[in-house]
């Protein structure tokens, strides 16, 4: 009996000793992001250390990519975790855990205060041709691609031009203009990322060039001189001409840039004496706080006086082909009127040698479709028509044509209620139901209708619309029905967690990992991870947000919900943002029991 209790006495020693022996790793990352995660830049030498209350003491800096790790920790160390650094506050406040596995979801979300902000305010601008949109959103990497976001919303300053500033963190962005509903390149910016997408692209540092300007080797001419147009970005308040260094074929200019904007925006119009036939590159240097900066880019120039140039003509018609005289066709930029049709309808224009011209038709009592035209000037153009209509021309007396626009508002086939439907100024909001009328009339002459064409647009701060703009050309019908259907801006995942005989599994922890992927899945990036918790009856909720910009870039985002629990195996829910609706419910996870590896001790 006496060797029998021995024999158990050391089987329980050996056991707790192989216990005691067993450690694991605990890691995380340090990070600063304005976009709730999804763009993450990493921040370094960050001081991450354990409580020194506890039997485990360890201290580590992040490195480059804000990466922290303590190794060889003892099972069962409650451990509590903090991260310090000047200028910086960290959240959350602290991670408290036991550790008895290995961990590597404490991640802490870094904001720059006071003088230690890297931060840099740049200032992003869209300049429309023709006609003026109603809205303009900046939306990229810096928010989530959000289409509709009124802290991106650029501010009309007049003439056509939208101008927003950014606090953005030093980082690559890729980018749109989301004008009217349309996703638009910067006009502004010639740098892409090169995707079939062609998105724009910039490198926020401090400081910055955020615009040379011409940019796009536009062509220009004595009687049309370049105007230079540089926008830095810098931390720094206090900028004169002295921090700027502007060339013209290596050769510093004769005049004085003026300054503008908080002496940011710096603009020179070249004389013809400091230019040459042909190829002009210019330099920008801008040098603040120790640190330089420099962009070049190219135009061309011609010596004579307009270098013969490109022409357009073309015929503007009534829709019975009757030519229309007396129309003037004018620049849409400047309001200028370029030519006048004659007793044929015909217009010529030539001499022109601007890169880009915008056509505007111009005749009292009259409108024109299409209102304007747009020309890459790199060749001559024929049949550059337009058709009117009005005047009279079509006989008879103006009649005002009552219609109506209805719908239904709906996200997962669920009606909304307060979507915002606006068509031609008029606003109304989706009832309970869904549903929505808006009532309006149209010119009619007994040929014509002005206007035939118009759209409608929709918004709402909680859905996602798989087409926010519709086109309508109206044709007579006074009855014209628009649905919309779309997504939850955010949703949630949904499922229940069980034991191997059906029971719920309350209360325990659950992995939830947001991951960047390519259409082609060679590619994996964790974006967010954090954890989880099953409520009294084994469910649990899990946030999932509807990426509609997704068509725009070659990414897809994978959730990835696991259970962390030992003795047991878990079936991984794995959802692609792709998913939407009722495909988000019911996410189940069944446990199965799992061999437990046991420390084996032979006695002889």
């Amino acid at each position: 009996m006496k060797q029998k209790i021995l024999f158990f006495l050391l089987l329980k020693i050996l056991a707790i000793e192989c216990m005691i022996a067993q450690s694991y790793s605990v890691s995380g990352k340090v990070y600063s992001s304005t976009d709730g995660g999804r763009t993450q830049v990493p921040i370094s030498n960050v001081r991450v250390y354990t409580d020194t209350t506890v039997t485990y003491v360890a201290e580590t800096v992040t490195d480059d990519m804000g990466n922290y790790v303590f190794s060889n920790v003892p099972a069962g160390v409650l451990l509590t975790i903090y991260a310090e650094k000047l200028g910086y506050i960290f959240s959350p406040n602290y991670f408290e855990r036991v550790v008895n596995r290995n961990i590597s979801d404490l991640n802490f979300v870094g904001v720059a205060i006071g003088g230690g902000s890297t931060a840099v305010a740049v200032t992003f601008y869209y300049q429309s041709s023709g006609n003026i949109p109603t809205n303009v959103f900046l939306a990229g990497s810096m928010n989530g691609y959000n289409p509709s976001n009124n802290d991106y919303k650029l501010t009309h300053i007049g003439n056509g031009l939208f101008k927003i500033t950014v606090d953005l963190e030093p980082n690559d962005y890729v980018y749109k203009y989301v004008v009217d509903g349309n996703w638009v390149t910067d006009p502004y910016n010639n740098v892409t990322d090169g995707s079939q997408y062609n998105n724009s692209q910039i490198t926020v540092s401090d400081p910055m060039i955020t615009y040379l300007l011409p940019a796009f080797n536009e062509s220009y001419s004595s009687s049309n001189l370049p105007q230079i147009k540089a926008v830095v970005a810098t931390q720094s308040g206090s900028i004169t001409l002295s921090n700027y260094s502007l060339k013209i074929n290596s050769n510093a200019v004769s005049g004085t840039p003026t300054l503008s904007e908080g002496n940011k925006v710096l603009t020179y119009t070249p004389q013809a004496a400091e230019l040459r036939d042909g190829n002009n590159d210019f330099e920008l240097t801008f040098s603040i706080g120790g640190k330089t900066v420099s962009k070049i880019e190219r135009f061309q120039y011609s010596a004579g006086s307009g270098g013969g140039g490109f022409s357009i003509s073309g015929r503007v018609s009534s829709e019975t082909n009757n030519p229309i005289s007396g129309v003037e066709i004018k620049s849409g930029k400047s309001g200028q009127v370029l030519a006048i049709t004659d007793a044929s309808g015909n217009y010529t224009i030539t001499g022109i040698t601007s890169p880009i011209i915008i056509l505007s038709p111009y005749k009292s009592g009259y409108s024109f479709f299409p209102p304007s035209i747009d020309l890459d000037m790199d060749k001559n153009y024929t049949e550059i028509n337009f058709t009117g209509s009005g005047g009279g021309g079509g006989g008879g007396e103006i009649q005002k044509i009552q219609y109506t626009i209805s719908g239904k508002v709906t996200a997962c086939r669920y009606p909304i209620e307060g979507a915002e439907i606006e068509s031609r100024g008029k606003k109304v909001y989706s009832g309970a139901d869904g549903s929505y009328t808006i009532v309006d009339t149209v010119e009619f002459n007994g040929t014509f209708y002005s206007p035939r064409e118009f759209t409608v647009n929709i918004s709402s701060e909680s859905v996602s619309f798989y087409n926010n703009q519709q086109n309508i050309y109206f044709g007579g019908n006074s009855n014209i029905n628009v649905d919309f259907s779309g997504v939850y801006s955010t949703d949630t995942i949904i499922g229940k967690v069980t034991h191997p005989d059906n029971k719920a599994f309350a209360d325990i922890e659950l992995k939830y990992e947001i991951f960047e992927t390519n259409r082609d899945n060679s590619r994996l990036t964790l974006l967010y991870d954090s954890t989880i918790i099953t409520n009294n009856s084994g469910i649990y909720n899990a946030p999932f947000y509807y990426f509609m910009y997704d068509r725009m870039v070659d990414v897809e985002y994978v959730y990835k919900i696991t259970p962390i629990l030992k003795g047991y195996d878990f079936n991984t829910i794995t959802v692609r943002s792709e998913q939407s609706c009722e495909s988000l419910k019911n996410k189940n996870i069944t446990a199965t029991f799992k061999t437990i590896p046991v420390c084996m001790v032979s006695v002889s």
